[in-house]
């Protein structure tokens, strides 16, 4: 299985025709290693945004 069904199963996203979508997002970032933070932390700082993704109209 690969990483978007192990995610799915666990019920953390809904993934379909290369669309996903985070259903738990507190979950998914607790199973998610340290580097997550980091990244984060990183991107906020960079760019000054809160690192949510723009989704297309």
């Amino acid at each position: 299985m690969d990483a978007a069904g192990v995610l799915q199963k666990a019920g953390l996203i809904r993934y379909a025709r290369g669309q996903m979508e985070v259903t738990d997002r507190p979950s998914l970032e607790a199973a998610s290693c340290e580097c997550y933070h980091v990244v984060r932390r990183e991107f906020t700082h960079l760019l000054g945004g809160s690192g949510a993704a723009v989704r297309p109209d």
